[in-house]
């Protein structure tokens, strides 16, 4: 007699063939390397990592030969992606750091939710190099050199001598450019600019001067413990009448902006800052000042309160708080990146689909 299978044992069959990225995995993780010198005394060497291609000479604008260092994840099916996160590090210009962070972010979430997938997501973390890393060993001829001081606020580059006025907002545009070519990555989805401190000064001053254009749909800011905004409004919730240039550049929308901004207005940019798609994730226990300067001060006392106050001053203007911009805490965490990224939220914002907002 022809035994019968019920659909029960078919559907529980039917799991059990399922691959092996539909259910929860062990998390790869890997170890942030050992790095000689220091950001004050410029990195010696890029490391590499398991995982992680390091690019010497990434093209950042083929019309300049302007190249840059970053890392990337390997041996992926560029068909295959659908999500790519760009990582920028914080103050001390350790790329290395903050891509593994955000790679052992991403299998940590794949091994917890299935429907995030590592092979679907590419992580490249640029590396901001100055003439300290120049100098000491890690960045080579002809890389973009930045400011050390200088390049999370989007300042142009200070070598090599053949490239002139490029800024890191530009290099910005070049890496999301890469991931936005259709010819390249015919699926992706979305790319998610995102930085930590230093990295999320960076993130948020790219989001407010970056100009529109027909992939805005598919891009995204995840902003994590600046230690300062550009602020859209002119005013400052704790006055200091005794500080000058408040809402100047890079703590405003006033003074000189930079050249990658040409020609934009006060009110065209605040219109686009706010239609942007935009994640705030604070530390809950981030009190760190970063920046001392009265200009930082006004802002708030600390990194948490500054944001906190960014967020108010969204909710005040006109229209309110923007549907496309979210704000979301990390418990126990202060002046962490690797806390912040590796956070429940840090990873949903990151890499789940569908998480349009925190």
């Amino acid at each position: 007699m022809q035994r019968l299978v019920s659909s029960t044992q078919i559907i529980l069959y039917s799991i059990l063939l399922l691959p092996t990225h539909a259910s929860p995995a062990t998390p790869t993780h890997v170890e942030v390397p050992n790095v000689g010198g220091s950001d004050a005394t410029g990195w010696e060497s890029m490391p590499q990592i398991p995982g992680a291609f390091a690019h010497a000479a990434w093209s950042v604008d083929s019309s300049s030969n302007a190249v840059m260092a970053v890392y990337q994840t390997m041996n992926q099916n560029p068909a295959a992606i659908t999500r790519a996160v760009i990582m920028s590090s914080g103050k001390p210009r350790d790329c290395w750091s903050h891509w593994v962070y955000t790679y052992n972010a991403l299998n940590a979430a794949a091994a917890r939710d299935w429907s995030i997938r590592p092979d679907s997501v590419s992580i490249m973390a640029p590396c901001w190099f100055s003439d300290r890393d120049l100098t000491a060993g890690a960045a080579k001829a002809p890389q973009l050199i930045f400011p050390a001081g200088g390049w999370m606020s989007g300042e142009d580059n200070i070598g090599p001598d053949s490239i002139k006025n490029f800024s890191t907002l530009k290099a910005l545009d070049g890496l999301v450019a890469h991931y936005m070519d259709r010819t390249l990555y015919p699926n992706l989805r979305t790319v998610v600019v995102a930085g930590h401190s230093a990295g999320g000064q960076l993130t948020q001053r790219y989001a407010t001067l970056r100009r529109d254009t027909a992939n805005n749909g598919r891009l995204q800011f995840w902003i994590a413990n600046p230690a300062s905004y550009a602020w859209l409004t002119s005013d400052r919730p704790v006055p200091d009448e005794a500080c000058t240039g408040v809402d100047e550049y890079k703590y405003g929308l006033d003074g000189s902006l930079p050249e990658y901004a040409a020609g934009l207005q006060r009110g065209d940019i605040v219109s686009q800052y706010r239609a942007r798609n935009v994640c705030y994730v604070l530390g809950r226990e981030d009190h760190e000042t970063g920046d001392s300067r009265c200009q930082a001060k006004v802002q708030g006392a600390d990194h948490l309160e500054r944001g906190q106050n960014f967020v108010k001053m969204l909710q005040g203007m006109k229209g309110g708080m923007p549907w496309t911009h979210s704000l979301a805490y990390v418990d126990g965490v202060g002046h962490d990146p690797e806390g912040m990224i590796g956070s429940v939220v840090g990873r949903q914002k990151l890499f789940k689909s569908g998480w349009s907002l925190c």
